[in-house]
């Protein structure tokens, strides 16, 4: 993986485990990633307590930790909220229509059914929540609240930039993930919108990579594909990788010539990859 790449922020559920604590052939490629000096951070919906109940030991395997869609930090400054908890009364009118909701620091969590209550609920306290669906599950969380935005948070506390981060996620919420990455992965059970979605301009021009594991199914995650991506920046959009992966490059508003566009600065200028010219 070239130098320019210094952090990898990965989803949970769907992405490095499809439930309980992650394979060994999982931990030992996030080993082998901090071992090269690059950081870890996990970027999840779950509540930390959810979390530590079903993988104990998720500290030391990972630099970082943003929890909760966002909302929750806990990495080198200790945990923290960063936002303000979702007012306890919608969680009391959810209660009230028999829907089964867990709180974390911040956010609601319930079953994606439970959502005409919980917008009702919303309406009629006048309240600027949102919806966030993962799969089955629902989040209700403080409007501006997303993994992208907990992650740009994470990476500053560590004193690195996006733009030096691979994102990989699977779900409907890890949009904004892969959207805060210059390099946006999503595995191969990610739901389809995730694999091709180009609307937003960040992610037409900075989610370049989309990786497939063709033999190990959903429990192990695109990983090493996703670094192995690292190395192809300068060859054709479609590369077949020895280990079985086929890792396909996007080139939706990119130079056909080149395999990624990168930004620099906060200008909105780009550089070619290959050419190394500005345009």
């Amino acid at each position: 993986m070239p130098d320019y790449f210094q952090a990898v922020a990965v989803d949970f559920d769907g992405t490095l485990t499809s439930g309980g604590r992650p394979a060994d052939d999982v931990l030992h490629a996030i080993a082998e990633t901090r071992a090269a000096g690059r950081r870890m951070i996990l970027v999840t919906g779950r509540i930390l307590t959810e979390l530590r109940a079903d993988f104990p030991d998720v500290d030391q395997w990972f630099d970082a930790i943003v929890a909760e869609n966002g909302a929750v930090i806990s990495g080198t400054r200790g945990r923290r909220r960063l936002v303000t908890p979702v007012d306890p009364r919608i969680h009391q009118a959810l209660h009230r229509q028999g829907h089964e909701v867990r709180a974390g620091l911040v956010l609601l969590a319930c079953r994606a059914d439970a959502d005409v209550d919980a917008l009702a609920a919303i309406r009629d306290l006048g309240l600027g929540y949102q919806l966030v669906y993962n799969r089955s599950e629902l989040m209700i969380l403080p409007g501006g609240v997303a993994k992208g935005t907990g992650l740009v948070q994470a990476l500053a506390d560590l004193g690195l930039s996006p733009h030096s981060a691979i994102g990989i996620g699977d779900a409907q919420n890890d949009h904004s993930l892969l959207e805060a990455c210059e390099l946006g992965v999503a595995v191969s059970n990610a739901v389809d919108a995730l694999k091709s979605d180009t609307r937003s301009e960040g992610i037409a021009q900075r989610q370049a990579l989309q990786a497939i594991n063709a033999k190990q199914g959903q429990s192990i995650i695109a990983f090493r594909a996703a670094e192995r991506a690292f190395s192809v920046a300068q060859k054709p959009p479609v590369v077949n990788i020895s280990t079985g992966f086929t890792v396909n490059v996007s080139a939706a508003n990119v130079n056909k010539s080149v395999t990624i566009r990168r930004r620099y600065g906060t200008t909105g200028g780009s550089r070619d990859i290959n050419s190394g010219h500005g345009r």
